[in-house]
């Protein structure tokens, strides 16, 4: 589905609304359930009827169960409405609805297809996004009169290498913070001009000259900008001259890696930044919005939902024994919190490792960590409907930061749409903000 400016105020309002009542059961780490008491959230009547719900039936249903008392609330003025008087099944159906992701899938003769055409020296989701997004550009350039690209977060070069291929005569300009990459992608395509620049407030100028170059129609894009680079290159196309600048195609990922997640300060638009006043929506919701698609999430084997709860409720109870023990792990590396083990039995005996206890140590260490599963071992069924509530509200939070960007090009006098490059089971960041004046 392609969104337009004509039809996204409305959209913005309903999922704002939505996010207003339900950000309480994302906006905190999950791994901090049990430490924080957030199971205490849940609505009761939630847990009963979770017991029998099929998520896949429900993923993609519109909320047609929602009693006829609620309509108008969910149609118009859905501040209005109390989350905790719909069924389970009627929370998830309502979130789904409320989505502007395309949820396009290949088949598998599409697949085949792809694959035997694929650049052989790139994976084949990355050969597929470059293939797509690569069509979808040089259909743009032809479009608007393109005469050079500049492509931030360029890697290797890759896809201007592809760009070059379709558009010999388009000068192409590559970007990247990671100057190891410009030296290996000089030696790999000789026409590419590499730039090792970090992009940020603090030298939008340096980077403006690059951009705007003389007597030539230049196109900013970026696929996959991680972090706050999706909206650094949406402030300076709107700051650089349109006449040579006229064409923007950004596709953004890892919303949740952004330098200023509290506070609202990630929201752009002014019409959003109002309609959430007083509710904050935090890095923890972004990460959220940056995870797999509900679908995809509800389409897991029963032993892939039981490694993922596990894996949870494990790094869960270990929060709850830093804390009572007085244990700040925070500046640990992500993987080392990740592995821990399986069971608490070895989790005691990671832990024992890493920190180099002796045995009186390690013996108390265990008695702790087997109390701490005792007490929280019958809540693991309140983490399942915490997963699956949070998992259905992916879509709820990443067509709310999609829309607030559209919204923000709006407010800036700027033409923008949201388009579907490539099927969700290639990439779930599949929307294209395209940007043109």
């Amino acid at each position: 589905m392609e969104w337009r400016q004509s039809n996204q105020r409305m959209q913005l309002r309903r999922l704002a609304g939505f996010v207003r009542n339900t950000v309480k059961f994302v906006n905190f780490p999950v791994v901090r359930v049990f430490a924080d008491g957030k199971l205490d959230l849940l609505p009761e009547k939630w847990l009963e009827g979770h017991k029998n719900v099929n998520l896949s039936q429900i993923a993609s249903c519109f909320p047609s169960e929602i009693p006829s008392s609620s309509t108008s609330s969910i149609s118009t003025e859905i501040f209005s409405l109390n989350i905790e008087n719909l069924s389970f099944t009627q929370f998830v159906s309502l979130g789904q609805s409320l989505s502007i992701l395309s949820e396009e899938k290949l088949d598998q003769k599409q697949i085949r297809k792809l694959n035997k055409a694929r650049n052989r020296e790139l994976t084949f989701k990355k050969s597929v996004e470059l293939e797509c997004f690569g069509r979808f550009l040089v259909e743009k350039c032809e479009e608007k009169g393109i005469t050079r690209v500049v492509d931030v977060g360029c890697g290797l070069g890759h896809l201007l290498g592809w760009i070059g291929k379709k558009l010999p005569d388009v000068e192409l300009v590559g970007v990247d913070c990671n100057s190891g990459f410009c030296d290996k992608g000089k030696k790999i395509y000789g026409d590419i001009s590499f730039n090792s620049v970090e992009i940020g407030a603090e030298n939008s100028g340096e980077f403006l000259n690059l951009l705007e170059a003389e007597d030539q129609q230049t196109a900013l894009i970026s696929l996959h900008g991680c972090g706050d680079l999706q909206e650094t290159l949406i402030k300076l196309f709107l700051e650089a001259d349109g006449k040579k600048v006229p064409l923007l195609l950004t596709i953004g990922c890892c919303y949740h890696k952004t330098k200023k997640p509290n506070n609202n300060e990630w929201i752009l638009s002014d019409f959003l930044t109002k309609e959430l006043q007083g509710i904050e929506v935090n890095g923890s919701a972004m990460r959220m919005a940056a995870e797999m698609r509900f679908p995809d999430y509800v389409k897991m084997s029963a032993e892939e939902r039981e490694r993922r709860l596990n894996a949870l409720t494990i790094r869960a109870m270990v929060e709850v024994f830093y804390q009572r023990m007085g244990i700040n792990a925070k500046d640990e590396h992500r993987s080392k919190r990740r592995k821990l083990g399986s069971t608490i039995a070895e989790v005691a005996e990671t832990l024992s490792q890493r920190y180099s206890t002796d045995e009186s140590t390690k013996k108390l260490w265990t008695e702790q960590l087997n109390a701490i599963e005792r007490e929280f071992g019958a809540l693991i069924p309140k983490v399942q409907l915490l997963l699956d509530i949070q998992y259905s509200l992916q879509p709820v939070m990443e067509s709310l930061i999609l829309l607030d960007r559209l919204q923000y090009v709006a407010e800036n006098g700027v033409n923008a749409t949201l388009i579907p490059l490539f099927p969700t089971q290639i990439s779930p960041r599949n929307s294209c903000l395209n940007a043109e004046r």
